[in-house]
């Protein structure tokens, strides 16, 4: 492609773009419902430990969900299997309706998510 003979690596820049839609691939398949409303989206990317805040993205993935019906979270990364259950029960006890754990991915799905993401 061109893109490829001016050196950019599509590895990482998605030049044709994402939309929410292409996240279903991404997500577990009991999440896949919960994509039908979801027309934007809001990602963190990053190791599940304190000093990273992901506590604070999913607070506020519970205001912004009431105001925003359509908005979504994606989240990105890992930790040790005691962080990751951490932050799923924060996601189920605020009962977060549009909150989607990926786990790890590799750069080129992060592009894809970056590009669809707000």
């Amino acid at each position: 492609t061109v893109y490829t003979q001016i050196g950019v690596n599509t590895n990482i820049f998605s030049p044709k773009g994402c939309t929410v839609k292409d996240l279903e691939k991404h997500v577990k398949d009991e999440d896949k419902a919960k994509l039908a409303d979801v027309k934007t989206l809001v990602t963190f990317v990053g190791k599940f430990a304190d000093w990273k805040r992901l506590d604070a993205v999913l607070y506020a993935a519970a205001e912004y969900e009431k105001e925003f019906p359509n908005l979504g979270t994606a989240i990105v990364g890992h930790g040790p299997p005691e962080a990751v259950e951490l932050y799923e029960g924060i996601a189920k006890k605020l009962e977060l309706k549009r909150a989607f754990f990926l786990g790890p991915k590799d750069q080129d799905v992060l592009a894809e998510l970056f590009s669809m993401s707000e």
